[in-house]
């Protein structure tokens, strides 16, 4: 049987962040798209199943200070949010889109990788979005790094709790047909609000080899479902982390 990942429980761990720009009027990477006093102008290169984001600047006539830099788990979220915009509409409208081919992606769900180097340390990170319900891991680029999971939920009617201030709770995980696990988690929020559940894993190298083709989560607040979702192609992400992390 598939070793489950969640049976490592919760370690520390401290959210590793992205590098941003000092310079008045710099770009930078804004994961849910422009916010109040911002404006998008691009979008950062992807191409070979690395995600792409978007891009902003400061919009306003005074110089502004630098933006906080963005945390991986941001930047991946808000890729894996930001492939699937044109579909945050009315049911109305999801009929006509039924002739986009992405529409099909947003149903059925996509991988997005990451791959960059923040402070010299290589950081590896991959995410599976569908239908607004993200599930990603990230971390160092080194097999015996901690790294982390992530469930993100950007649907307007997310159960997910997103406290501002990051608090430890417990929730019951369910991972294909094994025992539920109550374990804790970190609780907090996104930049554009959403709310995320995060566990500590030990090892990176962990992850890699947990991961199996096809995979399904359920997880539980209160005895209340807020994720349940199931994953496909695992095996992607399961060769671009470990060439990732070196392994």
């Amino acid at each position: 049987m598939l070793r489950s990942i969640f049976a490592f429980g919760l370690v520390g761990m401290a959210m590793m962040m992205l590098p941003g720009s000092a310079s008045a009027q710099a770009t930078y990477i804004c994961p849910g798209g422009a916010g109040p006093g911002e404006r998008q102008v691009g979008m950062t290169n992807g191409g070979q199943g690395v995600a792409s984001a978007p891009v902003c600047v400061a919009d306003g006539h005074t110089t502004p200070s630098a933006p906080p830099p963005a945390e991986p788990a941001d930047v991946l979220g808000g890729a894996a949010r930001a492939m699937f915009g044109a579909f945050s509409a009315t049911r109305a409208e999801m009929e006509r889109m039924k002739s986009d081919p992405r529409y099909k992606k947003f149903m059925e769900g996509d991988w997005r990788f990451y791959d960059d180097i923040y402070q010299g340390e290589k950081v590896c990170g991959v995410a599976f979005a569908k239908q607004d319900q993200v599930i990603l891991f990230h971390g160092p680029g080194a097999p015996d790094k901690v790294g982390s999971m992530s469930f993100i939920d950007f649907r307007d009617d997310a159960t997910i709790p997103s406290p501002r201030k990051e608090k430890k709770i417990r929730v019951t995980l369910t991972q294909n047909n094994e025992e539920p696990q109550t374990v804790v988690a970190i609780n907090n929020a996104g930049s554009s609000g959403e709310g995320r559940i995060s566990l500590g894993v030990p090892r990176m190298d962990a992850i890699v080899n947990s991961i199996d083709d096809v995979m399904t989560f359920k997880v539980e607040i209160e005895d209340k479902v807020v994720i349940d979702t199931t994953w496909h192609d695992g095996r992607k992400a399961q060769d671009f982390l470990r060439k990732c992390v070196g392994l």
